[in-house]
């Protein structure tokens, strides 16, 4: 829970608010939430059952005839209106806090899901390029943010074309997703810039057969620049 939330849930309380039975014979209860006085709330009222005694007894006094009583006592009647005006400023400035805070601030700006994907493709253009620039026009690479597929854009792709290997099914594209983690393999040591493969059978292609060394290690799906579901 944040510091919004707690400030806007601090003092609330349940309360049964009344009790019924329903059809089946079964009692139930209906509750309401609460909120029990604020301490500055609290003070002001108190401050304002102080005011009103003293209002009496300048009543009193001037009933006796006035004097020096009475003059003590409308000097505590200033006092005590002094004392719940600086508190009713106190109380509404907490209280236009705590309705700020039940607000959405319409000036924050909400990331956008798709922004960011974007921005971390961005990252990965930039990456491939210093590391394993492409070395033509016609092979398959990544040239452009463009060409950059997030794991769930792959995974879509690949089920509705049908094109998957043997050894990295549809189960498997879904327990990745859930994980946020791919075991790739590849013909070369893993990392940044090198091409790879969650299916080990892909990846032995590139290697040259069956014959040829493979390296595999454990990633998240979002540190993977997808072409589809086989090579990233």
């Amino acid at each position: 829970m944040d510091t919004k939330e707690k400030e806007l849930t601090k003092g609330l309380t349940i309360v049964p608010f009344s009790f019924f039975t329903n059809d089946r014979g079964s009692i139930k209860c209906t509750i309401v939430l609460g909120r029990r006085n604020k301490s500055y709330e609290k003070k002001q009222k108190l401050k304002e059952k102080d005011l009103e005694r003293e209002k009496e007894n300048v009543k009193y006094e001037k009933n006796l005839g006035g004097g020096e009583r009475l003059e003590i006592a409308e000097e505590a009647v200033k006092y005590h209106e002094k004392q719940i005006e600086v508190l009713s400023e106190i109380n509404a400035k907490y209280d236009a806090e705590l309705e700020a805070l039940s607000k959405p601030n319409t000036n924050e700006t909400i990331p956008n899901v798709e922004d960011k994907q974007t921005s971390k493709k961005q990252q990965q253009l930039e990456i491939i390029n210093e590391t394993n620039p492409a070395p033509n026009d016609y092979n398959l690479w990544v040239r452009k943010v463009e060409d950059i597929k997030t794991a769930e854009e792959a995974f879509k792709d690949a089920r509705e074309d049908g094109a998957m290997y043997d050894d990295f099914s549809v189960d498997d594209m879904q327990k990745a997703i859930e994980t946020g983690e791919v075991i790739f393999c590849s013909s070369y040591p893993i990392e940044n810039g090198v091409f790879v493969s969650p299916s080990k059978q892909n990846a032995q292609e590139y290697a040259g057969g069956r014959g040829g060394k493979l390296y595999s290690k454990k990633v998240s799906i979002n540190d993977v620049a997808w072409l589809d579901e086989g090579v990233s």
